[in-house]
């Protein structure tokens, strides 16, 4: 199983630490950044820019609302996912529900949040039904779904 995941960057953060953690054991994880930063540790995984996973044809999942606007646009991945690390629409000075909403109530992509907590949250302030969970980015309760 062919996993990529859209991130940011890899400097020292809990996402990174989770992810390399998480992704142990998953197979085949590529992970596709924004922004080129020092690994905080060695990667267990192949890591490539973001620009790369346009023609990626796996399973991709966005891990901030950066990365889930570029995967929304991107043809080929078999499912998207978007993984809701952070609330992060809660710290943007000026909002743009419309932008936003395009975003977290998109059909295309599966909302994933990491704590029980999240998943009410953006179920109440999206209204979108179906909001799975999956704690600490272990990938393998993703992919054993899939």
């Amino acid at each position: 199983m062919m996993v990529g995941v859209l991130v940011k960057d890899f400097g020292p953060s809990q996402l990174t630490y989770q992810l390399a953690r998480g992704g142990q054991g998953v197979g085949d994880i590529i992970a596709f950044f924004e922004n080129s930063s020092r690994h905080s540790f060695p990667l267990p995984f192949a890591s490539m820019p973001i620009h790369e996973a346009f023609s990626y044809t796996g399973i991709c999942i966005a891990t901030n609302l950066s990365t889930a606007l570029k995967l929304l646009s991107y043809p080929r991945p078999s499912k998207k996912y978007f993984y809701v690390w952070d609330l992060e629409w809660m710290r943007i000075a000026n909002r743009d529900y419309d932008k936003l909403a395009s975003i977290y109530r998109n059909e295309s992509l599966q909302l994933i949040a990491r704590s029980v907590s999240h998943a009410e949250i953006i179920s109440k302030c999206w209204n979108v039904d179906k909001v799975e969970i999956m704690r600490d980015f272990d990938l393998r309760c993703l992919v054993k779904n899939y």
